[in-house]
Parts: structure tokens; C-alpha cells; sequence
């Protein structure tokens, strides 16, 4: 396979498959390893595609700093799609503005954005599919796990999908046969650095400089 980002995580993710790559400190239950972590890559991959998102296509990453976020954010980059990271504390207007001008077909978001994206929703007067992530991420041990149950029962009555459920999406072989089709030089972030209207400023960023990053912490 050509050498890639997306291959060098991969092979990072399966050499140190056993240790731990990310925990929420004060929390046992919010512990992932790193084949734990690209297992969820890979399914929140696959749901994407089952969504019809295609190569190139913008998702949106609205939500705060968790483990989820960063699943969220390399299955959309495995996926070949492309992440918009917004901010969940911007103004409801710019997000909007945002979401109108990326052109978003899917977005991931924290369960503390649910009520003011619904609000977006009615604004930008257009259905965009959003994937929720709880406090409880992946509900993996004990009452997280019940806990996780309630949450997504409730999260698909409102209309939004559960992020535990595509993180633990069953996975076809065929598709773990596929390698990722991301490169160099594909745009893997659109980046909205400014702008309160529909002249947003914005810039991109390709999978080459995931590459670099990771080829200087080896």
C-alpha cells in the first residue's frame, strides 16, 4: 500500500493495540486502548458510508474535548470525507453560517449541543443527520452500559443517532479488505478561522501534514 497517514495510523494503532490511548482521568470506565480505539475508526467509518457520504464530502465536529471527538475525527478522515471541527461555543448565527458554507452532509456532536443544534436546523433550513456522543462515550462497563441503553433509546426518539451504536457498527470483511483511499495531497480539514457571515474565512489542511506530525513522534 502506498505509504499514507492513514496507513501509519493504522499500523501505530495495531503495534501498540493492547496499551492505552486515551482515558478520561477520575473515570475506569472511560479507558481505550488503541485497537479498542481503531475498531470504532473502522465502524464509524463504515456507518459513514452507509449514510452516502462520498469521498470529499464535509462532515461537521461539533462538540467538547472527549475521546469521541477524536474517534469521531479520524473515522471521518478514514472514511475519505472531510471534517469540519467547529466550535460548540460559537454564536448560533456563525455555526449556521458555517454549516451553510462547508456545504455539510453528516455531523458528529456532544450531547450538551443537541438543543442548539436543532436550533441551527430550523435556521439553515435543511436536514443534516447528527451522530450524539454522552458523557459515557462508548458505554463500555457496567451501569455506563445501561446507562448508554436510556441515552440512546432517548437520543433516537429526538431524531438524532447514537454515536455508541456506529462506534460498535458490525464491520463486513470486505470492507476491512478495502484500504483507505485518502493521500497526501486530499484535503482532510476545512478550518473556519473567521467571519460572522456568509463570507466566512476558511482554510484547508491535507493528510500529508497528519503524515509529518506523526513521522516526528515515532
Amino acid at each position: 500500500m502506498e505509504d499514507s497517514f492513514l496507513r501509519r495510523l493504522i499500523d501505530s494503532l495495531e503495534l501498540r493495540s493492547e496499551s492505552v490511548a486515551m482515558r478520561i482521568v477520575g473515570d475506569d470506565s472511560q479507558v481505550y486502548t488503541f485497537g479498542e480505539s481503531l475498531t470504532a475508526v473502522r465502524s464509524l467509518a463504515y456507518r459513514i458510508g452507509q449514510e452516502n457520504i462520498a469521498f470529499g464530502d464535509r462532515i461537521a465536529l461539533i462538540g467538547e474535548n472527549h475521546p469521541c471527538w477524536a474517534l469521531a475525527y479520524l473515522g471521518v478522515l478514514y472514511r475519505g470525507a472531510v471534517c469540519v471541527p467547529l466550535d460548540p461555543h460559537g454564536e448560533i448565527e456563525t455555526i449556521t453560517n458555517f454549516l451553510e458554507n462547508s456545504e455539510a452532509k453528516l455531523a458528529f456532536i456532544g450531547t450538551e449541543f443537541k438543543e442548539k443544534f436543532k436550533v441551527i436546523m430550523e435556521k439553515l433550513g435543511r436536514h443534516i443527520t447528527a451522530v450524539v456522543w454522552d458523557h459515557n462515550g462508548l458505554g463500555k462497563n457496567g451501569n455506563a452500559v445501561h446507562d448508554n441503553l436510556q441515552y440512546e433509546n432517548e437520543v433516537s426518539g429526538n431524531g438524532f443517532r447514537p454515536f455508541a451504536e456506529w462506534a460498535a457498527a458490525e464491520i463486513p470483511e470486505s470492507f476491512l479488505r478495502e484500504h483507505p483511499k485518502a493521500r497526501g495531497d486530499d484535503t482532510a480539514l476545512l478550518i473556519y478561522t473567521s467571519g460572522n457571515d456568509r463570507n466566512a474565512k476558511r482554510r484547508t489542511a491535507n493528510t500529508r501534514k497528519h503524515s509529518c506530525r506523526i513521522g516526528r513522534h515515532k
